[in-house]
C-alpha cells in the first residue's frame, strides 16, 4: 500500500515541518498568528504537533479524540506542564529526560500558553450521533476507528458531530487549519466538510485502508478524495505516504 499513489505538491517559499519524528505536519510559516483557530482531531498519545502550533504562532488549538488513553494523556501533559516537568509522547518518560528534545519527541509548550490547547472527547463524523469506536487489534496500539478498519469486535461509544456542528458549537467561523488523523472516517468527513462549504486555509490528512479491501478499489476511493478536495479549491503542498498537505488556493493568489 506505501505505493498506492503520487500526489503532484506544488512548492511554496515558506514552510516547516512541526511536530515529532512520528506525528509531524508540513505547514505554511506565514499564515498563522495570535488569531488562528486550528481543530485536530485524532491526537492519540503524540500531541506535539498541536504544542509546536501553539508555541510557534500563539494559535488557539483546539483538539478532539474521544479514545480514553488519549483524553489521559493529554490530561497527564497539561497537569506536568503546569509544574514545570517535561513529558514525552506516548509517555516515554526516560526520552523525556534528554535534551534532545526533536529525536525524542519530548513536548515543547509552556505552561502560560497551556490556556490555548482545548481537548474535547468528541469524534467527528458525516452525522450528529453516538457511534462506536472499534479498538485496535494490538493493545499497545491507542488509535481507534469509527469505521472499524482493522475489523475488531471490542469498542467503545462516543459523541460525534459534524464539523458543521462543531464551529457551531464553539461559535467558530473560519478554521485556519484542520487536521484529521481519525483512522477511516476521513473520507466522509472530507465529503461533509465540502458539502458544508467549508474551506480551511490549511487541511492536514492522513489517510486509511481497510485491510480487507482489494487494492484497485482503495485506490480509486484515494484518488476521488484527493480529487474532490483539489476541486474544492484547495491544492496539495506536501505528501508523507499517505499523509497530505492542502492549502487553500488563495494562499498563492495572495503571493503572486
Amino acid at each position: 500500500m506505501a505505493s498506492l499513489i503520487s500526489v503532484q505538491c506544488a512548492d511554496i517559499a515558506r514552510g516547516r515541518l512541526l511536530g515529532s519524528k512520528l506525528a509531524s505536519w508540513y505547514v505554511p510559516d506565514d499564515l498563522f498568528d495570535e488569531e488562528s483557530i486550528c481543530y485536530c482531531f485524532g491526537v492519540g498519545e503524540d500531541i506535539s504537533f498541536e504544542c509546536e502550533l501553539i508555541e510557534e504562532y500563539q494559535c488557539k488549538v483546539f483538539s478532539f479524540d474521544p479514545t480514553p488513553r488519549a483524553i489521559q494523556h493529554v490530561e497527564d501533559l497539561i497537569a506536568k506542564t503546569r509544574v514545570d516537568e517535561p513529558m514525552a509522547a506516548s509517555n516515554d518518560e526516560e526520552a523525556a529526560l534528554s535534551s534532545d528534545t526533536r529525536n525524542n519527541h519530548v513536548y515543547r509548550i509552556s505552561k502560560d500558553r497551556l490556556h490555548l490547547l482545548q481537548h474535547s472527547n468528541i469524534g467527528v463524523w458525516d452525522t450528529n450521533e453516538t457511534m462506536k469506536f472499534f479498538f485496535p487489534q494490538v493493545d499497545e496500539k491507542v488509535s481507534c476507528s469509527l469505521t472499524n478498519i482493522q475489523n475488531t469486535e471490542n469498542y467503545f461509544e462516543a459523541e460525534c458531530l459534524t464539523l458543521k456542528s462543531i464551529m457551531q458549537r464553539l461559535g467558530h467561523e473560519e478554521l485556519a487549519l484542520i487536521k484529521m488523523d481519525i483512522e477511516g472516517a476521513e473520507f466522509s468527513v472530507i465529503d461533509s466538510l465540502i458539502s458544508d462549504n467549508i474551506r480551511p486555509r490549511v487541511l492536514g490528512l492522513e489517510y486509511h485502508f481497510s485491510d480487507d479491501e482489494p487494492f484497485e478499489k482503495e485506490k480509486e476511493k484515494l484518488v476521488k478524495s484527493i480529487e474532490s478536495i483539489i476541486d474544492f479549491g484547495m491544492t496539495p503542498i506536501y505528501q508523507r505516504f499517505f499523509d497530505i498537505v492542502f492549502v487553500r488556493n488563495d494562499y498563492f493568489e495572495r503571493k503572486s
